[in-house]
């Protein structure tokens, strides 16, 4: 299986996110140096720019688990599922076919079937073959599947990446949408924070 690409449809996001984060700490370092403010004061500004951009990040990792999400479903359904107004026929054959794989355990089981779908022409039964396969994450049987249909390469490794476990990715969300608590107010909880930042000067 290649290397899984990060997936370009939240990149915009991910920059949005940096620019966010950069603009708080041009803001914060502007209130440092407002030298007409007394240090309570700019502890106040800074705690109000923090309670406005922690949430603005926040609602920015959303959208982006939510279309990642989204793509996911959309790339499963074009992989593994059938069109919208399939016949009747078809929808029986993808049931039934479906039915075939489901009991398979391993790749050795697997194989024959993408075999007989191979020399049949039967891409309902592949398409089965491929979704078990990427239930048990048997990659190759999956590498097989895109050797039979290559165009399904792009999507296929997509899939891929959505849905294996990526810690460095999580970690890099986790830090990208969420912004670290300046020293001003670092111990102040969320709830103080946010009590400060709508009280009166």
């Amino acid at each position: 299986m290649p290397a899984s690409p990060a997936p370009t449809y939240a990149s915009s996001l991910h920059e949005q996110a940096e620019k966010t984060k950069t603009e708080f700490h041009r803001r914060a370092d502007t209130i440092r140096a407002d030298n007409r403010l007394s240090p309570q004061g700019k502890q106040h500004a800074i705690a109000k720019l923090y309670a406005t951009t922690k949430p603005a990040l926040e609602a920015l990792g959303a959208t982006y688990d939510t279309g990642r999400a989204e793509r996911r479903s959309t790339l499963e359904r074009d992989l593994f599922g059938l069109k919208s107004g399939a016949l009747s026929t078809d929808t029986i054959s993808y049931r039934d076919a479906m039915d075939r794989v489901a009991g398979v355990k391993d790749q050795a089981d697997l194989l024959p079937i993408l075999r007989t779908a191979n020399l049949s022409g039967d891409t309902i039964l592949g398409k089965a073959v491929l979704a078990r396969a990427f239930e048990l994450g048997e990659v190759g049987t999956i590498n097989q599947c895109i050797e039979a249909s290559p165009a399904l390469e792009k999507d296929v490794v997509e899939l891929w990446g959505l849905s294996a476990p990526n810690d460095f990715q999580s970690m890099f969300n986790d830090t990208m949408f969420a912004v670290q608590k300046p020293t001003e107010i670092a111990a102040l909880s969320d709830s103080a924070i946010n009590g400060m930042a709508t009280a009166e000067e």
